[in-house]
């Protein structure tokens, strides 16, 4: 069983005058948006083996904000193809995960995020609440779960995710 979590990066400021989109920072909700689903993940237990990060400011910062919040140190690797991704190669990404991860997360952007997210999803009805709530819209920060009945990463495929969970920011407020 390979487990995969989506993140896409928390809000992002754009009061920067003369910075591109891919050096834009974090703001402020962004910031504590990060730390609260990096609190999120580790009380759920859910620290992934292995991460892919898109380079763009906002990914990055947001990653070590999680994984400082969880007190973790889980492998980072920082691609270009992760920044403004199609959900095709988002997957591909995700299914080049190393063998022993057992539980991989992207970190990446709309709307690639989003479709993917949606697509992933499998038959079970189980997940009908969280998919309710996840279709409409994938807010910055959040987190969604899946897990994929493979035992090998290239084996994961669209339409056979069971979603575990789908968490936003601001739905943790009161956690």
């Amino acid at each position: 069983m390979k487990r995969l979590i989506l993140m896409r990066h928390a809000k992002s400021s754009w009061s920067h005058d003369g910075l591109g989109d891919h050096e834009r920072p974090l703001n402020k909700r962004g910031r504590e948006a990060a730390t609260r689903i990096g609190a999120f993940l580790k009380k759920r237990r859910m620290i992934p083996d292995q991460v892919y990060c898109s380079t763009a400011e906002r990914t990055r910062e947001t990653c070590k904000r999680v994984f400082k919040a969880a007190g973790e140190t889980p492998a980072v690797e920082y691609r270009d193809d992760l920044y403004l991704a199609s959900p095709k190669s988002m997957l591909n990404v995700a299914r080049k995960s190393n063998a022993d991860a057992e539980l991989a997360m992207l970190i990446g952007h709309n709307p690639g995020t989003h479709m993917l997210a949606i697509e992933l999803c499998g038959p079970d009805l189980s997940d009908i609440k969280e998919m309710s709530r996840m279709a409409p819209k994938y807010p910055t920060g959040a987190v969604a779960c899946y897990s994929f009945d493979v035992n090998d990463w290239s084996d994961i495929e669209l339409g056979a995710g069971a979603l575990h969970f789908f968490a936003t920011p601001k739905s943790l407020q009161d956690d």
